[in-house]
């Protein structure tokens, strides 16, 4: 914890028993502003900090308002929720007055307190380490102006004021980042009350202010009306969605000419729809300059997995700089659990290409249009068992799973009260061995609804999670006839069906997928970290071995022998319960 963090919770004591959260922070802010002025002799006698002390809140307000230039509006609702008797105004201000006397309030700043405010409930804010890497990352040290939407907690804002730039703050919410500006020592910013999305309100002459630079933290998991693109004035949105991800990308597209650093979840590196349309628009514009991957912690109130996206409308990049900074070189776990970025330093010098690393590569467009427009960084920065698996893969002849199987997703469903009833094969009927031999859940299944016999388990059909518990893998050698009382896949599972079971075996593609290769190949393929997804495109083109069919066969006969060594086992079992079943029966 820096001194400045521990100002802000010996001030924030003085309030804990009368006001809390966000408040609690305006409140502090607002008195360190109050004291400043007073000590630069601005304020008549009666409107001075120390002369506040035995009155009341409503009396405190009155002279407040009265002081030109003070961000009055975002506090008020707070003073005047404090009771008279409480005597916390007056605390606050003998702990404002002690630590200025002791000169530690002259150069004081608090642009991360929303974030030291971690365990309020209405708390905001990233980790100052990412703050700070956010605004380094701009790299652009004569740019006049910054734009930082969404800032609520100032913490960007504040940083591009300090560092001499015209910082431009555009969010529904403000009065948090008013007072942290306010006691910063620059007048270098400006703050507008919108919601960038919905009601841009940075014009000029008619049309969106373009910036040189943004830096952002757009709200994640934001969905906005489907009728937005349309009623759009300013033609940002090439996309009719709802999703917030993805128009707050393009609105930042829109607002700025030249580079953009922003975080986003890393849903928008992988998922399909309108997150892969405006990936491949950015690929083929080239206009990704570097994807970073983060460790999980930077944020209050969430652990969601987010990575930095470096765009430039501008200038074209060649390549696409990946940096894995979830590598735990890069991090550490400080008090609270909090995460802090460490290594700066090195991460912008990768970043510039000044320096490499295992954790860093370039790839190409073309490799990422094959890769399907993936932005993952573990797509591209390989750790030591990926690259085994890579070496290992390029000695053997391979296909495609698609060329001899068909994918088949499983029937996805809510629950019904009508319908034949069927059985729904779970991840726990697939035992290690992968011999699936029950189907556990019963369920209500519709016989009349579109392709209802393609989602009936078939002789030989395998299953694999491809949601939650990513590669279990299991074969159906014997499962009942489609309709009432078949079985049908999971919702967690995929169907792989095999089109021509004489080229390739189902049981040998089984035991390939339980293999420490397969399964190193499928976890390559998940996507997500709080829900791991292996999207059906990517399984189609799991590189799988082409052998011959002798081998083929004495492969697929390990699945036969497992199961007979299986049986021997329960038998084993069975044989061990009744020996002394019979001492003692009741």
């Amino acid at each position: 914890m820096d001194l400045n963090e521990k100002i802000y919770w010996q001030l924030a004591d003085t309030l804990r028993h009368v006001s809390t959260g966000i408040e609690s922070t305006l409140l502090i802010l607002s008195y360190i502003t109050w004291w400043r002025r007073s000590e630069q002799g601005l304020l008549e006698n009666n409107l001075r900090l120390d002369s506040q002390q035995g009155k009341s809140p409503a009396e405190q307000w009155d002279a407040y308002r009265q002081i030109q230039d003070m961000p009055a509006s975002s506090i008020k609702e707070a003073l005047f929720r404090l009771p008279s008797n409480s005597g916390a105004l007056d605390a606050l201000i003998k702990k404002v007055m002690e630590l200025g006397a002791q000169g530690l309030l002259s150069h004081w700043k608090g642009d991360d307190a929303g974030f030291w405010a971690t365990d309020r409930a209405d708390a905001c804010g990233m980790a100052p380490s990412l703050a700070d890497l956010l605004l380094a990352l701009i790299d652009q040290p004569d740019t006049p102006s910054i734009y930082t939407p969404w800032d609520i907690s100032g913490q960007l804002t504040a940083r591009a004021a300090g560092l001499g730039h015209e910082a431009w703050l555009e969010a529904p919410m403000t009065a948090l980042a008013t007072q942290i500006l306010s006691v910063a020592s620059t007048n270098n910013w400006q703050i507008v009350a919108s919601d960038p999305v919905r009601a841009p309100r940075v014009i000029e002459n008619g049309k969106l202010k373009q910036f040189s630079s943004a830096v952002a933290v757009p709200p994640m998991g934001v969905r906005y009306e489907r009728d937005i693109a349309d009623n759009d004035l300013f033609d940002r949105f090439t996309e009719k969605t709802s999703s917030g991800n993805v128009l707050q990308l393009q609105h930042l597209l829109a607002q700025t000419l030249g580079r953009i650093v922003v975080v986003v979840p890393n849903s928008v590196l992988f998922s399909v729809g309108a997150e892969r349309s405006l990936r491949q628009d950015l690929v083929e514009r080239s206009a990704i300059e570097t994807v970073i991957a983060l460790p999980t912690g930077l944020f209050n109130g969430t652990n969601i997995s987010a990575a930095i996206l470096v765009l430039n409308t501008v200038q074209p990049a060649n390549q696409v700089r990946f940096i894995n900074a979830a590598d735990t070189h890069f991090h550490t776990l400080g008090p609270q659990k909090r995460t802090e970025l460490t290594q700066l330093g090195h991460l912008l010098k990768l970043v510039r290409r000044e320096e490499e690393s295992s954790a860093a590569i370039d790839i190409s467009a073309e490799n990422i249009r094959d890769n399907d427009f993936n932005l993952e960084v573990a797509r591209y920065v390989l750790n030591d068992v990926a690259k085994k698996l890579d070496q290992a893969l390029e000695q053997l002849p391979l296909n495609k799973l698609g060329e001899h199987f068909e994918i088949i997703r499983a029937r996805q469903h809510s629950t019904s009260t009508s319908g034949a009833v069927v059985r729904e094969a779970l991840a726990s009927d697939i035992p290690p061995y992968g011999v699936t031999i029950s189907a556990t859940k019963e369920a209500l299944f519709d016989l009349d609804s579109p392709r209802a016999q393609t989602y009936f388990l078939q002789p030989d059909d395998i299953l694999i999670a491809v949601k939650g518990t990513i590669g279990k893998v299991g074969i159906v050698p014997n499962p009942p006839a489609a309709g009432e009382g078949g079985w049908v896949a999971g919702q967690s599972f995929a169907v792989i069906r095999s089109t021509q079971p004489a080229r390739y075996m189902p049981q040998a593609l089984l035991v390939y997928l339980r293999s420490e290769m397969g399964q190193t190949l499928l976890n390559r393929l998940a996507v997500g970290a709080s829900q791991p997804t292996i999207q059906l495109s990517a399984l189609k083109d799991l590189p799988v071995p082409a052998i011959s069919q002798n081998e083929m066969a004495k492969v697929a006969h390990i699945v036969e022998e497992e199961f007979q060594i299986q049986q021997q086992i329960e038998q084993l079992r069975e044989k061990q319960a009744a020996l002394g079943a019979q001492q003692w029966a009741l």
